[in-house]
């Protein structure tokens, strides 16, 4: 009896151990401050480039047998070696069959939050109809390889686990060898992995030796190894081969043996970042483990969802849609952005809501402001993915604004919304809800913008300066000319557009409305005598969508903004008086509004000084769409 008391509190014990951990999981994600690419256009080419690669392979290679696709924007299906020619470096190499090409999809969903880390996927497949099935939810630009070996086959009948491991490694064998032609990193990758991070962007991947897989210091994990395209990288898996059964253990002893015999060309990885073997997973038992962000972490069907890992919807057949992004934009004022932060983290959210934080750093050389870097160092983040990138070079604010979210690199459906904040703002509790509410009833057609602020702007000098006295009476919410930036939150179309046409247009043409009695145009040009124009980079958003006849909505409840703004010393304030410019909207508000039918079903769309222009509803938006669909691409 006393031993099964102490057996049963020793259950409890490893229990709450082990839900703690989990919890912890739960409750924030693992990130790394990482420096990326001067701009994002560099970072993304490869994704276009891999799509025109594959285009030209299909026209140069129209009758290849195991070519399955239909058409020259489908996905595609090809040998290993032409798959290591079409995948750009470095290649993360996946091997699938019908036992995880569930867990194959889930790592595809779970890299188009990274982008363009997909484009790098490479999988490759034994059976046809799972390449196929991979090949088309891949989808545009997708390519997998496929395996023929007949040795591997009469194996399939001996043992699923030898067969296994001899496809992976007789199959890795054959895209390093093309990989050390081509001069491409290669990655071994498991299917069965979660990352909350852009590998692309980890320095462990572009180690000066030949190989770098994780070690606990007793052994090595197969589930995850770095090769360069080196000599040195294939003989070491022609060893492997030479000395292996293919069973689990032996191929273990294998690898530790061969890599034993290595001369210091491989690196060891620490098996608490990246978590590819048991002895990390049960990291519990391990306190150097605790509070180690990992890079990659071991999953399962059972696992995934516990550790907000699972990505594709409940009918296997697609991504799941998240919920919001959250783009924050700072450089030097490390108290106003944990203000910020502390707003979005005790904001209400619904139960399993994604949120997404992105916060970009403007620097000089790569070099952050010391204390802005020692906050975001130690920060976490429990909503959902957490990046922390630092631009290597000053970009400035009209660039630091729009690379803050190249949509055009991400699935347009990824997000519900996305929201762009500076650090100098403050959201209200409801401010998701009414983000995503609003995209989903108002973005198409004639809107293009989602607003937080509370205007009271009226950019018509001769009309006045009160908003609030010139909007239609009852007004609960109106679409304006005028754009704001304290919680800019534009559609994803609209941003699209916007971004090719301020890439092509910044520089060569002025971004003024043309309007003398305008005050944004006077602002603009008090600015150009004193060099600092740059600084109103929203009179380009405000001028395209003018040109476009694209409106913002806004909020209009009691006294109240969902973004607001501090007068902190800036490009536009000298903080000779820093607060807030209004309260911001209760619970108690919204919910009021919301039982009084808010948001409402009809905008009144308003020109600069606050005329109506027409009345737009919600019912009008599909012929709206069908209008705007029309328009040239500018």
């Amino acid at each position: 009896s006393r031993c099964r008391i102490l057996v049963s509190m020793l259950l409890t014990v490893v229990l709450i151990i082990s839900n703690l951990y989990i919890f912890r999981r739960e409750s924030h994600f693992p990130h790394e401050v990482v420096l990326v690419g001067d701009g994002t256009h560099e970072m993304h080419k490869t994704f276009h480039d891999r799509i025109e690669q594959t285009q030209k392979h299909r026209i140069a290679h129209p009758d290849l047998s195991h070519n399955k696709s239909n058409g020259i924007d489908e996905p595609m299906v090809v040998t290993i070696e032409e798959l290591i020619d079409l995948v750009p470096s470095p290649v993360f190499l996946v091997f699938a069959d019908t036992t995880n090409v569930l867990m194959s999809k889930n790592l595809i969903c779970n890299s188009l939050i990274f982008s363009p880390f997909k484009s790098h996927l490479g999988f490759v497949v034994q059976d046809k109809n799972v390449a196929l099935e991979l090949s088309i939810f891949l989808g545009k630009g997708g390519v997998v390889g496929l395996f023929h070996d007949v040795n591997h086959f009469e194996m399939l009948n001996v043992e699923h686990s030898r067969s296994w491991n001899y496809f992976r490694f007789t199959g890795l064998l054959r895209a390093l060898e093309r990989a050390k032609v081509v001069g491409k990193i290669l990655v071994l990758f498991d299917a069965e992995m979660a990352f909350a991070q852009n590998l692309l962007l980890v320095e462990d991947l572009y180690h000066n030796t030949d190989i770098s897989l994780p070690s606990n210091g007793l052994s090595y994990s197969t589930r995850f190894i770095r090769f360069s395209p080196t000599a040195k990288s294939v003989s070491t898996i022609k060893r492997i081969l030479e000395v292996t059964n293919f069973h689990d253990e032996n191929l273990n002893e294998a690898v530790a043996t061969v890599l034993g015999e290595d001369d210091g060309s491989h690196t060891k990885l620490d098996c608490c970042r990246y978590r590819s073997m048991p002895y990390c997973l049960t990291s519990f038992e391990d306190s150097n483990c605790w509070d180690v962000s990992f890079v990659i972490s071991s999953i399962d069907i059972q696992t995934a969802p516990k550790v907000n890992a699972w990505h594709i919807d409940s009918g296997g057949d697609r991504c799941k849609q998240r919920d919001l992004k959250v783009a924050v934009m700072t450089m030097n004022r490390p108290l106003s952005l944990a203000r910020l932060i502390r707003s979005l983290d005790v904001a209400s959210y619904p139960a399993n809501a994604t949120v997404d934080l992105q916060v970009t750093v403007d620097a000089d050389n790569g070099v952050g402001d010391p204390q802005t870097m020692k906050y975001l160092s130690g920060l976490s983040w429990r909503w959902g993915i957490l990046e922390i990138k630092v631009w290597p070079s000053r970009k400035g604010i009209f660039w630091h604004w729009l690379d803050a979210w190249p949509c055009e690199h991400y699935p347009r459906d990824l997000y519900r919304s996305v929201v762009l904040l500076e650090d100098d703002t403050e959201v209200s509790p409801v401010y998701f809800d009414w983000f995503t509410r609003s995209h989903q009833m108002y973005c198409g057609g004639p809107v293009g913008v989602v607003a937080g602020q509370r205007q009271w702007l009226v950019p018509k000098q001769s009309k006045g300066d009160n908003l609030e006295q010139l909007l239609p009476p009852g007004v609960k919410a109106f679409g304006y000319r005028l754009v704001a930036t304290w919680g800019l939150s534009p559609c994803y179309e609209t941003w699209r557009r916007f971004r090719v046409w301020a890439i092509s247009n910044y520089g060569n043409i002025s971004p003024t409305i043309g309007d003398n009695d305008n005050v944004l145009d006077q602002w603009y040009h008090e600015f150009e005598k004193q060099g600092r124009q740059e600084s109103m980079w929203e009179l380009w958003f405000i001028r395209f969508c003018r040109d476009q006849d694209i409106f913002t909505v806004y909020p209009w409840i009691e006294n109240g903004a969902v973004v607001r703004g501090w007068t902190e010393r800036g490009l536009h304030f000298d903080g000779g008086n820093v607060r807030p410019d209004h309260d911001l909207v209760s619970v108690a508000a919204w919910n009021t509004a919301l039982r009084q039918g808010f948001p409402p079903r009809s905008l009144y769309l308003l020109d600069f000084d606050v005329s109506v222009i027409r009345i737009w509803t919600p019912e009008a938006l599909q012929s709206a769409k069908d209008r705007i669909t029309e328009k040239a691409d500018v």
